[in-house]
């Protein structure tokens, strides 16, 4: 087996990474697993195929509402001369609007080999997943995987590793 020289700021990361993945909760996971941002996204779907909301596109507006945002919409335009003359009946602007139902998606974003890892990043991050619903972390096994299998080896073997002096 060659030696290798690794820099101690090298080691030293290794080591605090395996300690980590070795005393963090696993969540009754096999190893090897990573965490990732779980979170929803809303998608349109026809009528009748989505989880039960209704949005309603028109066309000429070029925007999908439900129609209780439709309604506040409609009556911030209430003093515009097209609205007054066009859409004074909020039920038929609304059934001139095609229907499509509301289906929420679970998306997976990032990866993050400990909890830790996946807190930090949310810290400085979280900012970014404002357009998701309900972001959270999730745990994942990557199993039948080589390569992350030997990974996770490959960190471990770090846990009992001495620091030359």
């Amino acid at each position: 087996m060659a030696n290798v020289e690794l820099p101690d700021e090298v080691v030293e990361f290794m080591q605090e990474l395996a300690k980590e993945i070795k005393e963090q909760d696993n969540r009754a996971t096999a190893s090897p697993y990573y965490y990732v941002v779980r979170a929803q996204k809303e998608m349109i779907a026809p009528a009748g195929y989505g989880d039960g909301d209704y949005v309603y596109y028109n066309s000429q507006w070029g925007e999908a509402h439900s129609q209780e945002e439709w309604v506040e919409i409609l009556k911030q335009h209430d003093e515009d001369a097209y609205y007054e003359e066009h859409h004074t009946d909020v039920d038929k602007f609304i059934r001139e609007c095609d229907e499509f139902s509301l289906h929420h998606v679970d998306v997976d974003d990032n990866v993050f080999l400990t909890y830790k890892g996946y807190k930090e990043h949310m810290a400085l991050n979280g900012h970014n997943y404002r357009h998701l619903e309900k972001p959270h972390s999730y745990l994942k096994y990557a199993g039948c995987n080589p390569e992350m299998e030997n990974l996770h080896k490959a960190i471990m073997a770090f846990a009992d590793v001495k620091v030359e002096a």
